[in-house]
């Protein structure tokens, strides 16, 4: 017996089998033998990434950035519409020749800008790069015109000219040549040829916009002897519609939109702009049944979608927003050309009749009408 007073022993506590721990999760056990919440232990998986893009596409609508998304979209318009006549006339090269001739006219602004005469950036600036590239139109008409030298040589002369005193003219300003080089706009070779279409302001917007109205109208105004003209040049000599004035007039609103696209978009978008989207209207008008006016419709929906489809690659996937851009149209002509081709039938060894083509030879088209 145990003498009175001591303390007795305390009572063991009861004994739990293993996994069943209550509220401890198998503490004081050995880690093997511990039951693991999987709340707790869970790894956490990767976020959604529809919302992620959804944020990122949602920042195009910001203050900073809305106005250069507008200036693009109103440039696709301009372009798109100038394309269809551009592609059927054979003026694309044109196009090309007088864009790329604002690199010359770049370089000139930036020796003016070294000496003093002008303000980089200002529209003594825009001024000297439409007077380059109307210059390079006027040369390309008077080396073509004397019969000498063909319309292609003309333009690949201006061409490779003006981009390489371009070049001369904005190193020797950047070497300070002409005067202190912090004068020189600091725009880079990529600004340059691929643009910077989100840093536009409101003036690039506007500039857009008065491009995108002046090319409406002008096509609008001269609809009839325009269709006439692009379905068949000989019929339209006949009729006596002013094919020479046509042609004028049509090269210097293709000048006038590309002094503005150049400034927003850089030269190489500004070409794309130009020849992509009338190309692949023109691929899809014997699928689709469409005449002059519907290929234009057609073309300027097709570079709205280049423009915003580019915008949203380049968004999502942090990439230059010009050379997106490009890709996108680029890809829409080539589905372009593979579904009028699987919807017309190819026929290997045998042209099709077409724009500029009566019965798959040379000639006027049949296919395509006003």
């Amino acid at each position: 017996m145990r003498p009175r007073g001591l303390p007795g022993r305390a009572p063991a506590p009861a004994r739990q089998p293993v996994g069943s721990d209550a509220g401890g999760a198998g503490r004081g056990l050995p880690a093997r033998h511990r039951r693991r919440d999987p709340q707790r232990h869970r790894q956490p998986g990767p976020a959604p990434r529809g919302g992620h893009a959804v944020s990122q596409l949602a920042g195009l609508l910001s203050p900073a950035v809305l106005p250069g998304v507008i200036t693009g979209l109103l440039l696709a318009v301009a372009c798109g519409a100038l394309s269809v006549p551009a592609v059927v006339r054979r003026l694309a090269f044109a196009g090309q020749g007088v864009s790329h001739s604002a690199l010359g006219g770049v370089g000139l602004a930036a020796a003016l800008s070294g000496a003093g005469l002008i303000s980089a950036g200002g529209r003594a600036e825009l001024a000297v790069v439409g007077l380059a590239c109307v210059g390079a139109g006027v040369a390309i008409g008077v080396l073509s015109g004397r019969g000498r030298t063909t319309e292609d040589s003309a333009i690949g002369v201006i061409l490779v000219a003006t981009m390489a005193l371009g070049s001369l003219l904005l190193s020797a300003a950047r070497a300070g040549w002409f005067g202190p080089a912090q004068r020189v706009g600091a725009r880079s070779w990529e600004q340059i040829m691929f643009g910077s279409m989100l840093l536009s302001g409101p003036r690039e917007a506007y500039a857009a916009g008065a491009a995108a109205l002046v090319s409406l109208g002008a096509l609008w105004w001269l609809r009839r002897p325009l269709c006439v003209w692009l379905c068949d040049e000989e019929s339209a000599r006949g009729a006596g519609v002013p094919v020479g004035a046509l042609r004028v007039g049509l090269l210097g609103l293709l000048s006038g939109v590309i002094v503005v696209a150049v400034q927003a978009v850089g030269v190489v978008l500004a070409s794309a702009l130009l020849v992509l989207p009338g190309a692949t209207a023109l691929a899809l008008a014997p699928a689709l049944g469409l005449g002059v006016r519907g290929a234009s419709v057609a073309s300027c929906c097709l570079a709205v979608a280049g423009v915003v489809g580019g915008l949203a690659v380049a968004f999502v996937h942090s990439l230059p927003v010009g050379p997106s851009v490009v890709g996108v149209l680029v890809a829409l002509h080539a589905l372009g050309r593979a579904g009028s081709a699987a919807r017309v039938g190819w026929a290997p060894g045998r042209r099709r009749a077409g724009v500029g083509q009566r019965g798959g030879g040379p000639g006027p088209s049949r296919t395509i009408g006003p």
